[in-house]
């Protein structure tokens, strides 16, 4: 397989994607919510309610489950170079997705300039796997840059903790442009959210967020029922959670 179209249908066939979870999902970042006492979900989950709001939107491509996406990530990361050929399906499923629906985004934000990625937070890797997926393919709709936003100290923020402190702007982020912001899952979305708040400091008015998977784990509130929502549904690159 050579081209994005083919890679994308794969990983689609191989059931590596699953769609977001739209419906009684949090209305921020696609993800699982508590109940009421009367038994009816909340529409925002704790994270999101208590965090800066960092982002004019968000939207991730898919649902990021164990035995799928979640799997595919770790392979490619942490498993050696047998698995590096996981960035194809990776930087084929981001591409064909903004494609389709960066006007989605841009409708919501405004106009978004160049697009980068949050920094890993693996310092001991011996890459950057988004960075390098992305590097496999030249013709984006939109560019990209590398040295807007990099990393301040090690490590990365704990999970559901704001830390902009983790990152710092780099002299190439011009005031005044829109950023598409683009990160690998959103699993409490601490990440995102700190370095959309290090580029914010920085004076940019637009950041929009994108990740290509929501992490849905069994275990809280309506997870099992999201996860079930969405394991029941074919996946669509046509259509864009945004439009819920």
């Amino acid at each position: 397989m050579t081209t994005t179209d083919q890679w994308s249908t794969w990983a689609i066939e191989q059931h590596v994607v699953r769609p977001v979870a739209t419906s009684q999902s949090c209305d921020l970042c696609f993800g699982a919510v508590g109940y009421r006492s009367d038994g009816i979900p909340f529409q925002r989950c704790n994270h999101c309610d208590s965090y800066p709001r960092a982002l004019d939107t968000y939207v991730p491509i898919c649902s990021s489950l164990d035995d799928g996406l979640e799997s595919l990530l770790h392979r490619y990361k942490d498993f050696g170079v047998q698995y590096r050929w996981m960035a194809a399906p990776l930087t084929s499923l981001l591409k064909d997705f903004l494609e389709r629906h960066l006007p989605c985004l841009e409708a919501r934000s405004g106009r978004l300039h160049v697009a980068t990625i949050v920094p890993s937070g693996n310092d001991g890797r011996a890459f950057d796997h988004l960075r390098d997926a992305i590097r496999l393919i030249d013709d984006w709709p939109i560019r990209w840059t590398f040295d807007l936003i990099g990393k301040a100290k090690s490590g990365r923020p704990e999970r559901g903790v704001i830390d902009p402190t983790f990152y710092r702007a780099g002299q190439a982020a011009p005031s005044g442009i829109g950023v598409l912001l683009v990160d690998d899952t959103w699993t409490s979305g601490s990440t995102l959210i700190s370095a959309a708040m290090c580029l914010r400091g920085r004076g940019l008015p637009r950041i929009a967020g994108l990740t290509i998977g929501r992490q849905l784990h069994a275990g809280f509130g309506n997870s099992e029922q999201l996860i079930d929502q969405v394991t029941r549904t074919q996946f669509d690159m046509n259509t864009c959670a945004l439009e819920r």
